[in-house]
């Protein structure tokens, strides 16, 4: 059965698989989690998932032996050793960096975690999650937080971007770079 819907919410509940089209070009077309966890395009990547994936303009740099993304406030994420060969040849470049809201979280002791701090402007309580909206390398950008630590707005809270959940966006083409 083929079933069409401007709601990725019911096409992510309902479907085995997913055709995403954008301009009536299909974009990526697979299995609701697939879409989701490996996009292809920025365009699936930010159409998939509430709220949206963050996107945030970075420069792949060396960094201690490895690669990093600097943000343009100058502060480094370090990117995950298995990923510096896929993303080597972008070293130097600019490039989109892709993070979901849950890729961004209070610390758990996560292996590829990226450790900073973040002045919270806007908190969202929604019982089991709480979002909370910050500027991360000059970009508006929400994560998703235990609604234990009750963030406040304009509190410091430290968190993590989780980098093996990073997507690495090529601007010229907009593809994800798959790792």
């Amino acid at each position: 059965m083929v079933y069409v819907t401007h709601d990725q919410t019911e096409a992510m509940t309902m479907a085995d698989r997913v055709v995403v089209m954008n301009h009536g070009v299909i974009e990526q077309i697979g299995p609701p989690q697939e879409l989701y966890h490996r996009p292809l395009s920025r365009f699936v990547a930010g159409f998939i998932g509430s709220p949206a994936m963050n996107f945030l303009p970075a420069r792949v740099v060396a960094q201690d032996g490895g690669l990093a993304m600097r943000l343009e406030d100058g502060a480094t994420l370090a990117v995950p050793p298995e990923r510096a060969s896929a993303y080597a040849p972008f070293r130097d470049k600019d490039v989109i960096l892709g993070l979901r809201p849950e890729g961004l979280t209070e610390p758990r002791g996560k292996r590829d975690a990226a450790p900073f701090d973040a002045r919270i402007d806007i908190v969202e309580p929604l019982g089991m999650e709480t979002i909370v909206h910050f500027a991360l390398g000059g970009t508006t950008v929400c994560a998703r937080v235990d609604p234990a630590t009750q963030p406040k707005p304009g509190t410091t809270m430290p968190l993590t971007a989780d980098m093996s959940q990073m997507h690495l966006i090529n601007p010229e083409s907009g593809l994800v770079v798959l790792a």
